[in-house]
């Protein structure tokens, strides 16, 4: 969207709701979103179906360690309980997907982006699972690029304008 050399200046994509108010003081973002990531309960083709958070009670959730759940966090445990959901997380998106393979969990709760960028890039075919959206459980999540305070206001404003036009243009769908 902008290019500049000014040292330590740096840009990307993120979602200010992932952030705190503390950390929301060295960071910026761009008055529109870039787009809207979704997120998917991913299960085994023949398992049980899941489309609310009762429907993973007694079952095991796979997460990647660091991120946040929402509102399923609170359902949770460690260790197997009754009307629990029992969280196991892994490093990875590619550790989760071969837990939900090899049947050792239940559901697997993902962004579709990186759903789909995984299983393709570990030649597995969509139609082994058992796919949902998880709009019911993980609302969509705006992401906008992002950038360090050292963003002059100028570069600041470049992105906003790149994003405008790229809305006006119908590159980034409204």
């Amino acid at each position: 969207i902008a290019q500049n050399t000014e040292f330590g200046l740096w840009a990307s994509y993120s979602s200010p709701i992932w952030y705190s108010e503390q950390e929301h003081a060295r960071l910026g973002f761009s008055k529109q979103k870039l787009f809207e990531m979704c997120h998917l309960i991913v299960g085994r083709k023949n398992g049980a179906v899941a489309r609310t958070i009762p429907d993973m009670f007694n079952k095991t959730l796979v997460g990647i360690i660091g991120f946040r759940y929402g509102k399923i966090e609170s359902q949770l445990s460690k260790t197997p309980q009754a009307g629990k959901i029992h969280g196991v997380r892994v490093k990875t998106r590619e550790a989760a997907i071969s837990m939900i393979v090899s049947e050792r969990a239940d559901y697997f709760l993902s962004s579709s982006i990186r759903f789909y960028w995984t299983i393709a890039q570990m030649n597995l075919s969509k139609n082994i699972f058992s796919i949902q959206t998880a709009d019911a459980i993980l609302p969509c999540i705006p992401i906008h690029a992002m950038y360090g305070a050292a963003a002059s206001a100028s570069f600041v404003a470049a992105i906003d304008r790149g994003i405008a036009k790229l809305y006006a243009n119908s590159t980034i769908p409204k």
